[in-house]
């Protein structure tokens, strides 16, 4: 196990603000959908696999 001890005010905040923004994942994993769907498009359009072999 590892164990982080952390004694700025600063650092402590910083974490907080991110996990509390971690709460709510829907809109990172829409855009990250939104993203998958159109490179899967072009890809077709482009008539590639998805490493980008004709």
């Amino acid at each position: 196990m590892i164990e982080i001890n952390i004694g700025s005010d600063a650092v402590i905040q910083a974490l907080q603000e991110a996990q509390a923004g971690s709460d709510n994942l829907e809109p990172a994993y829409k855009s990250i959908g939104e993203m998958l769907v159109a490179s899967t498009h072009q890809r077709f359009r482009d008539r590639v696999d998805p490493e980008g072999n004709a």
